[in-house]
């Protein structure tokens, strides 16, 4: 199908030139959590720089930092990380789709069953762009503890030596 050239400037207009702060929120948590979990798997291997040459997708430098887990690994945090992920993707690569509020309603109920009895349980109720950041900020705390299990793992590792030698 070709569209026109009217009816792309429509298009664009009509997606350009409104703010969509569920998007922004979504692509700037997507990105803060792929920064940490970057920093996890430097921190767990021995030669990072490598790391690069493997262009591990979002998806599977959450499954590689699960493998690394000594006991986070069935942590139900995983699901909330790999939804915030999954709703990214759908924001990303899909202007207009019905999947979005499906995946949207996924990521706060998954953030509901984590927060349960909390004060934090009700966040969503203030709005989606709420809802998101306090999602967000709870996997990027979950990550940073995690961060500090794997970086007891390397000291562990570095103060023993290898132990094939």
């Amino acid at each position: 199908m070709v569209i026109s050239k009217e009816s792309y400037l429509s298009l664009f207009q009509e997606y350009y030139n409104k703010v969509d702060e569920e998007l922004i929120a979504i692509l700037k948590g997507h990105l803060l959590i792929e920064k940490l979990l970057n920093q996890i798997i430097e921190e767990f291997v021995f030669h990072p720089e490598i790391l690069p040459e493997t262009r591990l997708s979002f998806y599977q430098k959450i499954h590689l930092a699960r493998s690394i887990s000594y006991s986070e690994q069935d942590n139900t945090m995983w699901k909330l990380v790999t939804a915030f992920n999954t709703l990214r993707n759908e924001y990303a690569h899909n202007l207009d789709s019905d999947a979005k509020e499906k995946k949207l309603e996924k990521l706060k109920q998954l953030y509901i069953v984590e927060t349960k009895g909390s004060e934090f349980e009700k966040v969503w109720e203030e709005g989606n762009v709420i809802g998101i950041a306090y999602s967000m900020s709870m996997i990027i705390g979950f990550l940073t503890s995690f961060e500090k299990e794997v970086k007891s793992f390397k000291n562990f590792v570095n103060k023993h030596g290898n132990p094939r030698k």
